[in-house]
């Protein structure tokens, strides 16, 4: 039936352009569209947003947004929804690396726009993280009016450095403004990407990547692995992982804010830390 190729699909199997590689298709609704004899990437642009709406019970923006993705994938192209609205005050890209269980952070990767002022904080051992956090935050204030901007879209960075800030007696409210860029992505193109995760986005933006066999996990593992005796090979090879994970960040706004255009208009509550 319906749910059964659909399930085949998701698991990896029938043809390529199936709608469940569509980002954000899960399987109740990829089975709605099956029972309405929508199978394809092309079966979704032909329906167009009204009948897709009216077809899976979606709604307008949804649907619309199903047609940009369908349409980005066929044509490996991006297509654009909305202006990239990102904060106003200039940015600090950030991006932190931890163990399995998030119970410390073991990398801090930050850069300014136009990758000026990079700096990385790595603890050799768990025992450093205190030292790390310390000297990011110091970092963080010599450039107070900027905002610290991450690639989450669940707001990860942001509160695992805020959590463990507090945990070890540092304040963290002295970090100032945040800003998640996933998420302003993801409202502003439908990507030619089967997810919004970093390494494809980044991928796509041109971003050329050092260690393109590496995710978060493999890095988390290698660290964890090599505790006590860690090779100077495998300590640069982390490094520059990390430092791939913040500097593509200003790659992907220069690139979707050319597709999508940009409104710096943000204003963001807490931007300033304190001196």
């Amino acid at each position: 039936g319906a749910g059964r190729a659909c399930m085949t699909a998701i698991a990896g199997g029938g043809r390529p352009n199936r709608v469940s590689r569509i980002h954000g298709v899960g399987r109740k609704t990829c089975e709605r569209m099956e029972s309405a004899g929508i199978r394809t990437l092309e079966d979704v642009v032909s329906a167009g947003e009204g009948g897709l709406a009216e077809l899976v019970n979606a709604g307008p923006a949804a649907a619309r947004r199903m047609v940009a993705k369908a349409g980005a994938l066929l044509s490996g192209e991006a297509i654009p929804l909305a202006r990239l609205r990102i904060p106003r005050d200039p940015l600090m890209f950030v991006d932190i690396e931890t163990d399995l269980g998030q119970s410390y952070v073991w990398l801090i990767s930050v850069c300014g726009e136009g990758g000026e002022s990079f700096r990385q904080f790595y603890a050799e051992s768990p025992a450093e993280e205190k030292g790390i956090l310390s000297g990011f935050l110091e970092h963080r204030k010599k450039f107070g009016g900027h905002v610290l901007c991450y690639y989450s879209g669940a707001g990860f960075d942001e509160r695992v450095i805020k959590s463990r800030m507090a945990r070890l007696g540092l304040e963290a409210a002295e970090t100032g403004g945040w800003f998640d860029l996933c998420t302003a992505v993801k409202r502003s193109v439908a990507l030619p990407t089967e997810s919004f995760s970093l390494k494809p986005v980044g991928a796509y933006c041109g971003y050329r990547y050092r260690h393109s066999d590496l995710d978060g996990f493999g890095a988390a593992l290698t660290y964890q692995a090599t505790i006590g005796g860690r090779e100077p090979a495998v300590s640069r090879r982390l490094l520059e992982y990390g430092g791939d994970d913040v500097m593509v960040l200003d790659r992907v706004v220069s690139r979707i804010g050319r597709v999508a255009g940009t409104d710096r208009d943000l204003d963001l509550p807490g931007t300033r830390p304190a001196a």
